[in-house]
């Protein structure tokens, strides 16, 4: 049997988008076949997107954008992951609001247009609010969009929004589909 290699390349920069991607490739890794490895944006090489039969981008979204190296990084493979099977999870406060998986679907479909990339499947997961990790003005701007968007704003302690089950279920369906696509 052959090994498919799946490759999931992370842009995270207060660690959950981080936790979403290795929870990605430890459901992905439950299926027969499959080897999953995880980097950063800021690690990932050359070397490891020619090896990948299989791409998973997880990228969060800040202030209404994708992290810009996460789009640099798309573009400059695009031609490698167009010509295999691919995703996207984006990752967003506004997955967590009620009614804010329309703008979320819109900041998924703007970071696709920028960068030309259009991939086998893109799923939209809820993040969190780590405020114990913010200095003090960020605090204090994530508490008033928290505010607005009925979030928790008790800036004491960190809100973790995510469907885990649903971060699990999208890996798996994602990977299965194409494994099944590739034999037939």
């Amino acid at each position: 049997m052959k090994i498919a290699k799946l490759l999931i390349v992370y842009s995270s920069k207060h660690g959950h988008t981080a936790r979403i991607a290795h929870r990605m490739a430890d459901a992905a890794a439950t299926i027969e076949g499959v080897q999953t490895t995880v980097w950063s944006v800021d690690d990932a090489t050359e070397g490891h997107v020619a090896l990948a039969d299989l791409f998973i981008i997880a990228g969060p979204v800040h202030f209404e954008h994708h992290d810009r190296k996460l789009e640099r990084f798309v573009r400059e493979h695009l031609g490698v992951m167009a010509a295999r099977s691919s995703a996207f999870a984006s990752v967003s406060g506004q997955m967590a609001s009620f009614g804010g998986s329309t703008r979320a679907e819109e900041l998924a479909d703007k970071f696709l247009e920028a960068t030309g990339w259009i991939p086998d499947r893109v799923g939209l997961f809820a993040g969190g609010i780590p405020y114990t990790r913010y200095g003090f003005i960020l605090r204090w701007v994530m508490r008033r969009i928290a505010s607005r968007y009925g979030l928790d704003t008790d800036s004491s302690r960190d809100y973790d929004y995510t469907d885990w089950e649903a971060v699990d279920r999208f890996a798996r369906e994602f990977v299965t589909a194409e494994l099944a696509a590739s034999a037939a």
